[in-house]
């Protein structure tokens, strides 16, 4: 069978008339695992900013049934902790890497500086 374009483009989940915003590819697929927000992590005061701790470390976890699949995450085996903060307080951030690699954390919404925010060192 000979693939045309519009077909590839199909396939690869791109509507022609918004190419711009990708099709569910996927939405036919068997497999079912629900979005998982990452629980709250409330932090806790000390010396009036809130700190929070957290520790980078290895784990696994089944996305498919039967098939472990290795992991990195904090405060748990994958992804993160949620952490909801108030514009202008004072936060203390204490990061430990458990990882046997160097590693870096990028603060989605935090305005810090470039070299702190998950960049090559």
């Amino acid at each position: 069978m000979k693939l045309s374009r519009r077909r590839l483009v199909q396939s690869v989940g791109f509507d022609a008339s918004n190419a711009l915003l990708p099709m569910p590819v996927f939405a036919q697929s068997r497999v079912n695992n629900e979005l998982r927000i990452p629980p709250l992590h409330t932090g806790e005061m000390s010396n009036g900013s809130l700190r929070y701790d957290l520790q980078l470390q290895a784990g696994s976890r089944q996305f498919l049934g039967g098939l472990n699949t290795p992991t990195i995450g904090i405060n748990g085996s994958f992804l993160g902790p949620t952490i909801r903060l108030r514009n202008g307080s004072d936060v203390a951030m204490s990061v430990l890497n458990n990882l046997n690699e160097p590693s870096t954390i990028h603060w989605h919404g935090l305005h810090v500086p470039a070299k702190a925010d998950g960049g090559p060192a």
